[in-house]
């Protein structure tokens, strides 16, 4: 069973690589409307979820639990200086973001300076087109691209710190112990 799962998430993700790189390639051969990016986040989001939702009903139907995908409360048993540690890094990490979203909204030369340099990655590339497209400029782009952003950053770390992470160590449990540094997961009922 875990390596059907396996198998068919691996499926899913050259799947949609090859949608996704025929999607793109159709694009640069279109103008870029505010309704072409709309469509594009639209799918994005569509897509982002349904595997995700795929993983729950998996969870639900199976002896697979929540916290062998790695949904699980957080342990905070740690030193003090390794706290410290995250703190100060997650900080620092908070700090250049911050700055970044200021010096764009205050900053009309910072905000030309990265329309420059997005315009010249456009023409030496199609990554830069595609940067075009992804680039959200109306409200309701800006509010779907939020969306965009937090389905990637939910379903990756689902699919992939979770569900694939799991369905590997389950599947291959001999596997070599750099391979799975913290899993601490009781496979011997698999």
């Amino acid at each position: 069973m875990y390596l059907f799962f396996l198998i068919l998430l691996l499926l899913f993700f050259v799947i949609i690589s090859v949608v996704d790189a025929r999607k793109t390639k159709k694009l640069l051969e279109v103008p870029i409307t505010e309704k072409v990016r709309i469509k594009w986040y639209n799918d994005a989001i569509i897509w982002g979820w349904i595997p995700v939702f795929a993983v729950l009903i998996i969870c639900f139907t199976t002896e697979i639990n929540f916290a062998d995908i790695g949904l699980k409360l957080i342990d905070f048993n740690y030193t003090n200086l390794f706290s410290i540690f995250i703190l100060v890094l997650c900080g620092v990490i908070f700090v250049l973001c911050l700055y970044q979203v200021i010096s764009y909204v205050t900053s009309s030369e910072y905000r030309e300076e990265i329309k420059k340099k997005l315009a010249d990655n456009k023409d030496k590339n199609q990554y830069g087109a595609v940067m075009d497209l992804l680039i959200p400029r109306s409200k309701k782009e800006k509010g779907l691209f939020f969306v965009v952003a937090l389905t990637a950053g939910i379903s990756e770390e689902m699919l992939l710190r979770g569900f694939l992470y799991f369905l590997i160590i389950a599947v291959f449990p001999e596997i070599s112990i750099v391979i799975r540094p913290l899993a601490n997961l009781n496979f011997n009922k698999i």
